[in-house]
């Protein structure tokens, strides 16, 4: 958390003054304009345009998927969860159950770039399976993918994009900036509940006075009277 990020929360629990609510929220402002796509420090590894086969196996419990590309098999099934069997509404969660995303990643790659390269690969996969399943569920045609489309470039930030073309890099950044959006329009709602607030004190403040004063005048008839106020 920026610092600036940690200010504008923080008034945000407190309830400050207006002058110190509007530097937060200028500093909102100020760190969502600061969360902007960076280069991603990735390999510009390329795969091939290898055929992705898939092959929807079950999608009743246990859901399975399988995926065939360039001589390997990955396969992805439902973990049970047998407390819960039988009381199943959302889809099931697929958990890879074979295949070795390694035989993907070419021989010659850089070991640092192996490791983000098969991690990014593992994801892509599961996500290509989960895709299937929900389509087959909701009797959709199946999407095509090829390993090319697993290394596809963000044009924002460089890094890969996943098979349905979202950059997780970007998505962070959007999330960030909708967070901090979201506290800047409640820091705004504050401030003016309590603008609204100081008018009304400023139309109520001479009768207050005028109460006052009242006040004063009694006691001082009361002290004329010799009888002292309590």
């Amino acid at each position: 958390m920026s610092n600036g990020e940690h200010v504008y929360k923080t008034i945000e629990i407190t309830g400050s003054s207006t002058t110190s609510i509007d530097d937060a929220i200028r500093q909102a402002n100020a760190d969502i304009d600061s969360l902007t796509a960076k280069p991603a420090v990735v390999s510009p590894i390329r795969l091939p345009a290898e055929p992705i086969e898939i092959d929807v196996r079950s999608i009743d419990i246990p859901a399975e998927i399988v995926l065939r590309t360039s001589g390997e098999t990955f396969r992805f099934r439902e973990e049970l969860d047998w407390s819960e069997l039988g009381h199943q509404i959302a889809l099931p969660k697929l958990q890879q159950a074979g295949g070795d995303v390694e035989t993907l990643v070419p021989s010659n790659t850089p070991s640092a770039d192996r490791r983000q390269l098969v991690e990014h690969l593992l994801n892509c996969l599961s996500i290509i399976a989960s895709d299937a399943l929900r389509r087959a569920a909701e009797d959709q045609p199946l999407r095509s993918f090829t390993l090319a489309d697993l290394t596809r470039p963000c044009t924002r930030c460089g890094g890969w994009l996943d098979p349905l073309g979202r950059c997780p890099a970007c998505a962070e950044l959007d999330r960030q900036r909708n967070q901090i959006a979201v506290a800047a329009t409640r820091l705004s709602a504050e401030r003016n509940d309590t603008v609204a607030d100081m008018g009304r004190a400023r139309e109520r403040l001479p009768v207050f006075r005028r109460q006052l004063q009242d006040v004063e005048k009694d006691i001082k008839e009361l002290r004329a009277k010799g009888v002292q106020p309590e």
